[in-house]
């Protein structure tokens, strides 16, 4: 049975993440954030998820909620690890935050051994 559920939940985040690239692909922003988040709760640790919400709360105009995935995303490692840090310090440069891009991009740089 517990087997069963882990393949359950592993199809269910594979559907949603694949609902919210075609949402987001139709420029269905808000779509594609309910899709993405729906695969973040049930993974999340991924950081595709977490990256592509961020993406797409980006795309909405939602910025502090784009910041808070991306930062999440960077915490989780893993693919989109370099990606997200780009687009937070895309958006903190945005803000006028140039110091913080700075410190960010050389403390996450210096780490990225780490992270692949």
């Amino acid at each position: 049975a517990r087997v069963a559920t882990e393949i359950s939940r592993t199809r269910s985040f594979q559907q949603y993440y694949r609902a919210g690239l075609e949402f987001e692909k139709q420029g269905r922003y808000e779509d594609a954030i309910r899709a993405y988040a729906k695969a973040r709760d049930l993974n999340p640790k991924s950081s595709a998820a977490l990256h592509k919400l961020g993406y797409n709360y980006e795309l909405d105009g939602q910025t502090e909620n784009a910041r808070t995935a991306y930062e999440e995303s960077i915490a989780a490692g893993g693919s989109f690890y370099m990606s997200s840090v780009a687009n937070l310090c895309w958006i903190l440069h945005r803000e006028g935050r140039n110091e913080e891009v700075i410190e960010m991009a050389t403390r996450e740089l210096a780490g990225t051994a780490v992270h692949q």
